[in-house]
């Protein structure tokens, strides 16, 4: 999509703990090119939140990308990068919050100083 308006990728059920969850999911059909994941998390109440936008630019088709944990409370780990990368994370008023300059294939970023939410 283009960074504003997104499609549903996936649906994640609930795994209903009150200490918090991780998930994870892997996109099986990345496009080459510019790609954007954000994550709407909604609430028994249907209340909801997004996530930081990030982008991700492929060069290969065949790359699954994994991002995890979600939600993220400190640190969030990118895997199945390939070549150089450049990962910029963008809040949901497309505010740049961050780029992050990666060879490697696997990237941690700190997500400590951002507002949380943001």
């Amino acid at each position: 999509m283009d960074g504003i308006n997104f499609s549903k990728t996936v649906s994640v059920a609930s795994l209903n703990n009150s200490n918090g969850s991780s998930y994870s999911f892997t996109d099986n059909n990345l496009a080459s090119g510019t790609n954007y994941y954000r994550i709407k998390s909604v609430d028994i109440d249907v209340t909801f939140a997004t996530s930081n936008i990030i982008k991700l630019n492929s060069t290969c088709n065949s790359s699954k990308i994994t991002a995890w944990p979600n939600p993220v409370k400190d640190v969030v780990t990118i895997a199945g990068l390939t070549g150089n990368n450049t990962i910029i994370i963008i809040d949901a008023s497309g505010k740049r919050m961050t780029n992050v300059i990666t060879s490697n294939n696997t990237r941690r970023i700190n997500m400590d100083g951002f507002a949380k939410g943001a």
